[in-house]
């Protein structure tokens, strides 16, 4: 199920930083309807943030005790499946951008300034699923797939997933 026309991802330098203040590398837009080339068709077709829950053994279970402890949350993460319908552009943008968040080469995931994350997203018609990066929050890339249908010329299928960060204790 889609969301909204589009989904904003970015990566703030600082705190104060929107997608407007920010330089292309630092920002990519998935957008619904596709109908522009020079971001080469992006669409997203789907959003879901959710929380996986953590199970653990207990630690006798001989005693008067389920075998296995639910013990909470364990992370909150937004995972953004794509499809990119013009993966053979070079230079495109938003492959370039996702390689380089993914592998840190531009500033890593997180600064000083942006210690849980420097991600934010972004929902154009539904602002309650928004999660901005500031100093107390933000996201961080958790994983980045990519698959290519060979039916499918020049099309790339991917998934992103953010996890909201947190300093470990």
């Amino acid at each position: 199920m889609a969301i909204g026309k589009f989904i904003r991802i970015y990566r703030k330098l600082i705190p104060t930083d929107t997608f407007a203040s920010l330089s292309t590398i630092n920002k990519i837009t998935l957008n619904e309807l596709g109908t522009d080339n020079t971001i080469a068709n992006i669409w997203s077709v789907g959003y879901q943030k959710g929380a996986s829950r953590a199970l653990a053994e207990h630690p006798n279970p001989n005693e008067n005790l389920s075998e296995q402890q639910d013990t909470g949350k364990d992370e909150d993460v937004f995972t953004i499946p794509f499809v990119i319908s013009r993966a053979d552009l070079v230079g495109n943008q938003f492959l370039v951008n996702l390689e380089l968040w993914d592998n840190d080469d531009v500033g890593g995931q997180e600064n000083l300034e942006l210690p849980f994350g420097r991600f934010s997203i972004e929902f154009q018609d539904n602002a309650h699923f928004d999660f901005i990066a500031d100093a107390t929050r933000g996201l961080i890339i958790r994983s980045l797939n990519y698959s290519k249908d060979p039916e499918a010329q020049n099309q790339l299928n991917g998934t992103l997933i953010l996890s909201k960060g947190r300093i470990a204790v």
